[in-house]
């Protein structure tokens, strides 16, 4: 059985919220170099974030040795002032 930390919870569990937030429109095809906006609602109870975490893969993941990983991203940049992030995906 695979044991998983609360932190390594807790960050998916982040991830997944902030994933279904951003909402799914299927009228509107993806656009390389195209733009993500994600507006972050409060924080839902923990039962919410577990659930949507079977559901929905995360951009990166923390690893149980601590270091942070792509899941759906290869790749992720930050500009200067790091407010604005670039993800590459996979295909």
């Amino acid at each position: 059985m695979t044991r998983i930390d609360r932190r390594a919870l807790f960050a998916s569990g982040a991830a997944a919220a902030l994933l279904s937030a951003a909402g799914v429109s299927l009228d509107a095809a993806p656009v390389p170099g195209g733009r993500l906006r994600l507006a972050v609602p409060r924080a839902d109870g923990l039962m919410e974030a577990v659930a949507r975490a079977s559901v929905f893969d995360t951009l990166t993941e923390i690893a149980p040795d601590g270091v942070l990983r792509g899941e759906l991203a290869t790749g992720w940049r930050a500009s200067p002032d790091a407010r604005v992030w670039l993800f590459d995906l996979r295909r």
